[in-house]
């Protein structure tokens, strides 16, 4: 008996999608990726694709999409609202990344997309799956270079990210530098407001702290690379996670980077997800406060910029920082969230 191409073994597969899809399949890789999942074995689709498109003789295109799953997360895209009513979603994003002058800074600066407050990661990411920038506002502040702390009566919704700063902490007790001094206090201000914040990283290790919890150094080490994730039964259901798919064998998958991690929980907190060896990567505090241990933000081509240059150290092989999805839906999903607890705030004053 003959055996197919990879090749023939995809346009087989497509023929199938068409037929299932009454004809109406469109001619780009990034469009069946996800449903080609569904008729080849695992681990199968994603060599055969890069096969079909790198063939002079196929039709099929392939638009540069950052990754296979672009026409889902459009679609997705479409069904999330992220303006209110009454004008656009005015969003803060402050970063802590790197100190100005800083070895961090200098080589972070020369990477593929900057830093995360000049390179705009946030309106990055969602620009990528659809957004465009009337349906939403962003401001980008940095604390750790020297700007105030945002005026909580100007925005509605509030994105704290993450740091590459070694020393930085976020233990009970460590004063830690002196632009991290007044977050503290800004946060127990922030979160009587009701408005939604988002915390990355050290954010998300910070928040804990305030309401609380204990961060511990990890036990397994630096936690680095494209890892999965596994979702609790609360973040199954959780809109965070709504539309986030399997990107590692059978799990959502998110950049990591972190040598320390949350070991005890603030009172009323929910575990969303958790990794392999770390027990709360993902929180809902309540209030409109989520944070994540991971990088939503962040793009693998950073992170892969920052091991080049001996910032972070290389992930095992298997785990190595790759194109991902996950990040950015998981962004738009927390500004539909915004919407949604904005609306309900405006609801209950009225």
């Amino acid at each position: 008996m003959e055996t197919s191409s990879p090749i023939s073994m995809v346009r087989n597969s497509l023929g199938a999608l068409s037929h299932l899809c009454h004809g109406k399949l469109s001619p780009n890789l990034a469009v069946v990726a996800r449903a080609l999942e569904t008729l080849l074995p695992c681990g199968v689709v994603q060599p055969l694709l890069q096969l079909l498109a790198d063939s002079p003789n196929t039709k099929i295109k392939n638009e540069a999409c950052l990754c296979p799953d672009e026409a889902a997360e459009r679609a997705i895209a479409a069904d999330i609202k992220i303006a209110l009513p009454y004008g656009l979603l005015k969003v803060c994003y402050i970063s802590m990344l790197c100190e100005k002058g800083s070895q961090e800074d200098m080589i972070t600066a020369e990477g593929p997309e900057r830093s995360d407050d000049t390179g705009c990661w946030l309106s990055r990411r969602l620009n990528e799956i659809g957004f465009s920038p009337g349906q939403y506002d962003v401001t980008y502040l940095n604390l750790a270079q020297g700007d105030a702390l945002p005026d909580l009566g100007e925005f509605d919704s509030f994105v704290l990210g993450g740091t590459l700063i070694a020393t930085a902490s976020w233990k009970r007790g460590d004063k830690g530098r002196p632009w991290q001094r007044p977050l503290r206090e800004w946060l127990l201000r922030q979160r009587q407001t009701g408005k939604p914040l988002l915390g990355i990283c050290g954010a998300h290790q910070a928040m804990t702290v305030v309401l609380g919890g204990e961060v511990t150094r990890r036990p397994g080490g630096v936690a680095a690379g494209s890892l999965p994730v596994k979702l609790t039964l609360a973040g199954l259901h959780h809109s965070l996670f709504e539309g986030v798919s399997a990107e590692r064998g059978d799990a959502p998958a998110f950049n990591f980077f972190n040598q320390e991690e949350v070991s005890q929980l603030p009172e009323d907190a929910v575990v969303l997800a958790t990794t392999e060896d770390s027990p709360a990567v993902a929180i809902d505090y309540g209030g409109g406060w989520l944070s994540v241990q991971f990088h939503p933000e962040a793009s693998h081509s950073s992170f892969q910029h920052w091991v080049d240059e001996g910032i972070i150290r290389p992930p095992s092989p298997e785990l190595a920082y790759c194109p991902l999805a996950s990040g950015r839906i998981l962004l738009a999903n927390f500004l539909a969230k915004s919407v949604q607890v904005l609306q309900s705030m405006e609801s209950n004053v009225q």
